[in-house]
């Protein structure tokens, strides 16, 4: 790797110079120099040349350039990126041997570490202990199963206090030693000091730590069964894992019952739609995050004269009616249930199922006043008939719903049920980070194939319980599965399925000779055979469970600690529902393992969807999701997929873009249903947490697919350029705003709305409020942001101006995009020898009489909303999006996703070149040259020539200039001289999306000229650059472009 100027290790120097280290180090000679004349004694490289920089850079000189790869750093948990897991797992890909020295373990650290231990090929070693006892033999079980990982065990009462993990990685070594042990908590959120180092293979600080460690390993004995089989007889743990790292915390402690934060918000805001007299309202909690608790509480809180509470399942009424007791205490409170079983209806406090409740002879019982106070469990079931009879009989002061699955497709009712009242929401990711409920692995896993290739999802596939399939199953469970006592769920695709997988799993074994022990449920077992069922699993006389979809919902299994999906997971809801089961925290539980087999169907991209914290995301993030097996937004869930899901699922998601109108029209018909209509655009932030208007109000697909026969991408002419058109596609009687209106609307969906920044929007906002619509470029110039460091205001503004005037964009640009002629602001700027800067202090900016026209205007009938209510509303979404999306002040976001002509919006280009920047262009005004990369570049989409363009690490880039263009035209020249700003945006391939990744500024280090082949066949000139990143690209992405996925 090159990664130093020319002269970095051209220095000469004498033949009676001194030859030892230190006096080479005791010299007055700068650095360069000194480290040239060092790395000739030592005979170092590329890596010793690197690692002497970064060295200088973390001891001495924080400013100097370095590449950052072998700096010394704090690993201590602040951020993702930075956790401690994160450090572990990157060396893990590119060292050839590791040892880890770590004195406690638990099997949740080990699930984190799991996918990549399973594929690692080197050599692993892995020194541990049993000092306190604290190693359960499940966590010693798990490392004697892992394929080429030795382990070896300090068997003594004598402290053994070590937390180091050392790789090599050829050329270097690198340690990282300190505070973590291989727990969950110790890898990623507790605050921990590790430092991380590295050295050559023949430094001092290496000797010292291999020393080390072979001498651990010559003291300790290798993990063996029989080992962990004494082991387990004889250990009296004094800390259980649980107490150690606090994944033991109960939602509830016991005691007295007192809200978290977050249910102390949602209190407040029932207090609040009380207060406003709104009678009805919805309370959205994750599974596991106590809902029944937060029930109770805003019972207490309002304080019913009586108070109903109904359920869909008899089941629940027992547990449910005990966590009331303990938030409202028996002295003046009587609790009665109305079930099939029993019929207490005079206490005060009356749980009910919605079976017995809902005959009508049992209603007429109750007089509709009869409660002031009603919570529905389960609301998603609301629409249902029985569940309507119930709530239109009575009359209740209120009527509070919870559920964790409001989106249901076949509840679309819910949300008006309750009058769109949404109190509070605590979806999973959010209950995770706050610890409500049990930390998760899952591992997606590709199902079986038999050997002609037909797998799962295949039309031809068959028998579904196959000995084959059953082995791989078993095996699958046995490799990625707990070690220890499982309680588990396996979902099925059919009651056949379910029946025929137990009775064979039921004569296979899971380790050491121990049988396996499941049993099918269905839907047509009674409520009696369930609960046996479910004692059964608790008690640990049963391993699993296999059902369809009983246990989707309304079943508490506290001790569910594993789950298997042998269905389709064709649904985002359903596999939070199903992961649900076994979110709950309990004593001895310190996480949960989801076992997702991943056949061939097209709908299996919904698993990496679930897991996408993103708004809306694209093809690209769903894809990084999957290939980088990252955390999922939350510190709490792990995410890893080995290579044949990865394959699976990335095929899955070119046939199915997810700009496809299916998922665009699902997506959005949950929006509709929150808010009883149509929403605005900005609404949608308000109501959901995973969706904005962006897909909505212009077209965002330009590429809808690949075409398998040619591997070339599929591209669709634009469907809707305004949401009013998206509106009118979908409901055929809306009416369409006037034409003068729709290109308007055209110009400000397109470009404004999105937010790349807040300036147009805070302009025309001040313009709309303004006397006469008009204000001077003075004012302008005090609403804008503060430039982004080292961004003119003058070109800012001047930038503000050609958008909102429409002189941005070429007079072919505003046709192909359908805009108006005229932006809606006139710009007069009578300030001389400006230029081609326009917007001065002094120019006065008006809307203009055809905006303003279209203002004026009232609604049509049919129309949903008039001009200037879309007006208003782009103004809102567009400032939320520059908040909460882009930056306000402007500019690229790292990890960011950008087409050619939103980077010139996001850098205040002074006019639009969004067809004339193939791989890269200037903007004089703006001194930006963004830098646009094809990483994987195919010969039928190259567009003068095939590069070589290569990411040499996260710090360094490999990049040519367009054919022609060597060191000595003017413009190589500026760019290798860094006169110009170097934004470098790259993208995987082009066959899913128009946007690329920024991943971050650059600098030229090394230029040189080189020949390229163009398209043609024919050699051309070029140069060929090394370009150093202001920072380095975020593991994630770096490994997401270089894999090949």
């Amino acid at each position: 790797m090159v990664d130093r100027e020319a002269d970095d290790c051209t220095v000469s120097h004498p033949t009676d110079s001194v030859t030892s280290v230190e006096a080479i180090l005791s010299e007055e000679l700068d650095w360069k120099r000194r480290n040239a004349r060092l790395l000739e004694h030592v005979g170092a490289g590329p890596v010793g040349r690197t690692l002497l920089d970064d060295t200088h850079f973390g001891y001495f000189d924080k400013n100097f350039g370095a590449s950052r790869l072998y700096d010394p750093r704090l690993v201590d948990n602040t951020d993702p990126q930075g956790s401690m897991l994160s450090a572990i797992l990157h060396e893990l890909r590119t060292c050839r041997e590791f040892i880890f020295s770590v004195a406690f373990i638990t099997t949740g650290g080990l699930s984190l570490l799991k996918q990549n231990l399973l594929d690692f090929t080197g050599k692993g070693t892995v020194i541990t202990s049993t000092f306190l006892d604290f190693n359960s033999p499940d966590a010693f079980q798990e490392l004697l199963e892992l394929p080429n990982i030795t382990t070896c065990v300090l068997d003594s009462s004598s402290a053994f206090h070590a937390k180091g993990y050392w790789f090599d990685q050829t050329d270097a070594v690198t340690a990282i030693v300190g505070s973590s042990n291989l727990t969950w908590q110790a890898l990623s959120s507790n605050r921990e000091w590790n430092l991380k180092f590295s050295a050559l293979p023949g430094g001092q600080i290496t000797e010292q730590l291999k020393t080390a460690l072979d001498e651990q390993i010559t003291q300790a004995e290798p993990l063996t069964q029989g080992f962990i089989d004494d082991y387990a007889a004889r250990r009296r743990p004094k800390l259980a894992p649980q107490d150690f790292d606090g994944t033991g915390t109960p939602v509830c402690p016991p005691g007295a019952i007192t809200p978290n934060a977050m249910q102390e918000a949602a209190l407040q805001r029932l207090g609040t739609l009380v207060d406003q007299g709104e009678r009805r309202a919805l309370i959205i909690s994750a599974t596991g995050t106590g809902k029944t608790i937060l029930a109770a509480l805003a019972a207490k809180q309002f304080n019913p004269r009586r108070l109903l509470f109904v359920v869909h399942r008899e089941q629940i009424v027992d547990r449910a009616m005990e966590e009331f007791k303990k938030v409202l205490g028996t002295a003046e409170h009587t609790y009665g249930k109305f079930t099939g079983s029993q019929r207490c209806a005079a206490t005060r406090c009356v749980f009910a199922t919605v079976q017995t409740l809902s005959k009508p002879d049992n209603l007429a019982g109750f007089a509709p006043d009869a409660f002031d106070y009603i919570i529905i469990d389960e609301t998603h079931r609301a629409a249902a008939e029985s569940y309507q009879r119930i709530i239109n009989h009575f009359t209740p002061d209120f009527m509070l719903g919870l559920t964790a699955t409001p989106e249901r497709t076949d509840t679309r009712d819910v949300y008006r049920i309750f009058d769109y009242n949404i109190a509070y929401e605590i979806r999973l990711q959010q209950a995770l980070d706050e610890q409500l409920l049990c930390p998760v692995t899952y591992f997606g896993i590709g199902d079986y194939t038999k050997p002609d290739g037909t797998t799962t999802g295949d039309p031809d596939f068959g028998d579904l319980a196959t000995d084959d399939r059953v082995d791989h199953i078993v095996q699958a469970v046995r490799t990625y599965g707990h070690t220890g006592p499982v309680h588990g769920l396996m979902f099925c695709s059919s009651r056949k399925e379910a029946r025929e997988l137990s009775e064979k799993l039921n004569q296979r074994t899971i380790r050491n000779g121990k049988p396996l022990r499941t049993l099918a449920l269905t839907g047509r077992d009674t409520p009696e055979t369930r609960k046996k069922a479910v004692d059964r699993l608790v008690s640990g006389h049963l391993d699993y469970l296999l059902t369809v979809d009983i246990f989707n919902e309304g079943i508490d299994i506290r001790e569910v600690n594993q789950i298997v999906l042998l269905r389709r997971t064709e649904s985002a809801i359903v596999l939070t529902q199903q992961i649900g089961r076994g979110l709950r925290k309990v004593r001895g539980k310190d996480h949960l393992r989801v076992i997702d087999f991943i056949g061939a169907y097209d709908q299996n991209f919904h698993i990496a969807r679930a897991f996408c914290t993103k708004r809306d995301p694209t093809d690209d993030d769903v894809r990084r999701q999957t290939t980088t097996s990252s955390n999922g937004g939350s510190t709490y869930l792990s995410i890893q997929f080995d290579k044949v899901a990865i394959r699976r699922i990335t095929v899955a998601l070119r046939r199915v873009h997810m700009g496809d109108m299916r998922l665009l029209n699902k997506d959005y018909d949950l929006l509709v249903a929150q808010v009883g209509g149509y929403p605005k655009r900005a609404q949608f932030f308000a109501v959901s947490a995973d969706h904005s208007p962006n897909r909505y109000v212009a077209d965002q697909s330009r590429i809808t697919g690949v075409d398998p026969s040619t591997g070339k991408p599929r591209y669709c002419s634009i469907r809707w350029r305004n949401y009013a058109e998206w509106i009118h596609r979908r409901d055929q009687t809306t009416a369409l705003p006037a034409a003068d209106a729709i290109r308007f609307l055209n110009f400000l969906d397109g470009d404004i709305t999105p937010g790349f920044h807040a300036h147009e929007a805070l302009v025309l906002k001040e313009l709309l409020a303004s006397n006469g619509h008009t204000i001077t470029g003075r004012r302008v110039r005090e609403l804008v942001p503060q430039p982004p460091d080292g961004m003119s205001l003058d070109v800012i503004v001047n930038h503000v101006a050609r958008i909102l005037d429409a002189s941005y964009y070429s007079t072919d640009r505003l046709r192909k995009r359908v805009f108006p002629a005229h932006g809606p602001v006139a710009v007069s700027d009578s300030t001389p020898n400006r230029g081609t800067l326009i917007g001065g202090p002094d120019s006065v900016w008006t809307l203009t009489d055809e905006f303003l026209d279209c203002l004026r205007r009232e609604k049509k009938q049919r129309e949903i909303f008039s001009f200037a209510e879309h007006v208003d509303d782009i103004i809102d979404t567009s400032l939320w999006n520059a908040r909460h999306i882009h930056s306000p002040a402007g500019g690229l976001k790292i990890d960011g996703q950008y087409s050619r002509r939103e980077t010139g919006r996001a850098l205040f280009f002074t006019e639009s070149r969004e067809s004339g920047i193939l791989g890269y262009g200037v903007d004089e005004a703006c001194g930006v040259c963004p830098i646009f990369i094809n990483y994987n570049n195919p010969d039928h989409l190259t567009d003068s020539a095939k590069y070589g363009n290569m990411l040499l690490d996260q710090r360094h880039l490999l990049w040519f200039t367009k054919a022609g263009q060597d060191v000595s035209s003017r413009l190589t020249a500026a760019i290798a001289g860094n006169r110009y700003r170097l934004p470098v945006l790259i993208k995987k391939d082009d066959t899913d999306s128009i946007r690329f990744f920024y991943v971050g500024d650059a600098r030229v280090i090394d230029t040189k000229n080189t020949t390229v082949v163009d398209r043609e066949g024919k050699t051309a000139r070029a140069a060929q650059m090394i370009l150093r990143f202001d920072r380095e690209i975020t593991w994630d992405t770096y490994r997401y472009l270089t894999d090949q996925h």
